[in-house]
């Protein structure tokens, strides 16, 4: 185990990518949306069709608050430098294809935040258990729990949950720890884990 590695996923835990495609489907498809509930799938969230959902995809290449532009998560940046500070190694694990790699680092320089690694998954359904397996880290932390259970030898598991579907998975208190936000774990593991010898986790 790298005891100093941490694998962050990107949207949902750094970026807001659900308030950063709201923002530009409406622009592209020239009418106000809504969260109409929490399916993971965008367009059952917003009510539009997935031949859209594709097409807004696209749009957010170029669009100025898209992939290039996304918003960042209230305090997010700053809980991830807090760790890059005090001497931990950020890697990203981020499920979106290769091509969409320089705009997501762009992205996250105009927040002031350069990572140490980046690892693209490819699309939002593709697995990240091989990635994460070859980093070997003390944390995960993840808005998605399927990379998490996934990941079952990684000591630390935790799922930023904002209230979004979970592809029909359960919280298990047992496996993962559960946060609102990337800042509120980084405060608990200072608090708490940080400075054990053997950093090694404890239940959830």
């Amino acid at each position: 185990m790298n005891s100093m590695t941490v694998a962050l996923d990107v949207d949902g835990v750094l970026l807001d990518c659900d308030g950063a495609f709201c923002i530009v489907a409406s622009h592209y498809l020239k009418k106000p949306l809504r969260v109409l509930n929490r399916a993971y799938d965008l367009g059952q969230r917003y009510g539009i069709t997935q031949q859209d959902v594709y097409a807004v995809f696209e749009e957010m290449a170029s669009h100025p608050q898209g992939w290039g532009g996304m918003p960042a998560l209230q305090d997010a940046i700053a809980a991830a430098k807090k760790l890059q500070n005090n001497g931990y190694r950020i890697e990203l694990v981020t499920a979106i294809p290769q091509k969409l790699e320089q705009m997501r680092l762009a992205c996250l320089a105009a927040h002031d935040f350069i990572p140490d690694a980046i690892h693209c998954a490819g699309h939002h359904t593709a697995s990240k258990k091989g990635i994460v397996e070859k980093m070997n880290p003390i944390m995960i932390v993840d808005d998605r729990l399927k990379h998490l259970y996934e990941c079952n030898s990684v000591p630390y598991r935790v799922w930023v949950d904002h209230g979004d579907e979970q592809d029909g998975l359960e919280f298990d208190s047992t496996e993962v720890f559960r946060v609102r936000s990337l800042e509120q774990w980084v405060s608990q593991w200072f608090e708490h884990y940080h400075n054990q010898d053997n950093k090694r986790a404890v239940q959830p």
